[in-house]
């Protein structure tokens, strides 16, 4: 199951930055984010009932809620500038730059929650890195 949701994964986030790239075509990139965002407000209905079905009796609000919010809001605006670079920039080359973002998790993950790196995770961040300059050369 874990390997179908993988691949599941792989896919759309695969794909969405082609979506992007498409939708952004003849838009400016501000007024995309709005209607990005606007369009997402119609998927809630069935966020609801996903987590009714999955998730059990509805819940109260959280008392996380605040880091729901700041966790919106940087997604909203690294969403913001995304849509620019894509807009100026091919999609692959844009994504793969982009694809950094692990890397500045692990260090936040240390920064936040006190996680360690063992030998493993810094040899494969190096070679993420090493990766993605190698692939952002033009």
């Amino acid at each position: 199951m874990t390997g179908y949701m993988l691949m599941f994964v792989l896919l759309c986030w695969g794909l969405w930055p082609i979506m992007d790239k498409k939708f952004l075509t003849g838009i400016n990139p501000w007024w995309g984010i709005f209607w990005a965002e606007l369009c997402g407000l119609l998927f809630l209905p069935l966020l609801y009932w996903i987590a009714k079905k999955y998730g059990g009796d509805v819940e109260g609000v959280p008392a996380t809620l605040g880091w729901g919010f700041l966790s919106r809001l940087l997604d909203l605006m690294g969403l913001m500038f995304f849509y620019i670079l894509l807009s100026k920039n091919p999609a692959g080359w844009t994504i793969i730059t982009v694809s950094m973002y692990p890397l500045v998790t692990l260090f936040f993950g240390i920064l936040f929650f006190g996680e360690t790196l063992n030998g493993r995770v810094l040899m494969g961040s190096a070679c993420v890195l090493s990766g993605l300059m190698l692939l952002m050369r033009r």
